[in-house]
């Protein structure tokens, strides 16, 4: 309120007193005025740096949990492949002995008839 009469002694009502500072009365609240900023300037930079820094660490953090977990995922996917080639592997190599064990049966069915037709050739 002194600051305001004095500086804007028109807007104080007529029938409030108006007060007169001396001029070390006014570079004074100036200092001090001028010390609040600086302290709550030093403050705000202060809460500013500690703010940047946990949001630093926060994004180290989530950057390494997401690392974390894409590798977990791709370890996931490459098991999964695995045991789906192992299972079609399985798959082919089961077909191909029923395929050889056919042959083998064919062959040995034949076998007589093959002996047969060789010495049959022999003798004619």
């Amino acid at each position: 309120m002194i600051l305001v009469n004095m500086i804007y002694p028109l807007m104080v009502a007529p029938s409030e007193q108006a007060v007169i500072m001396s001029k070390n009365d006014v570079l004074k609240a100036i200092r001090e005025a001028e010390s609040e900023a600086t302290k709550l300037l030093e403050t705000a930079n202060k809460e500013a740096a500690s703010i940047l820094s946990t949001a630093r660490s926060d994004a180290s953090e989530i950057v390494a949990k997401g690392r974390t977990n894409a590798e977990a995922e791709a370890q996931a996917l490459i098991s999964a492949a695995r045991k789906e080639a192992e299972k079609a592997a399985e798959k082919t190599r089961k077909a191909g002995n029923k395929e050889i064990d056919n042959l083998k049966s064919d062959g040995e069915s034949n076998q007589k008839k093959a002996v047969d037709a060789v010495i049959g050739s022999f003798t004619q």
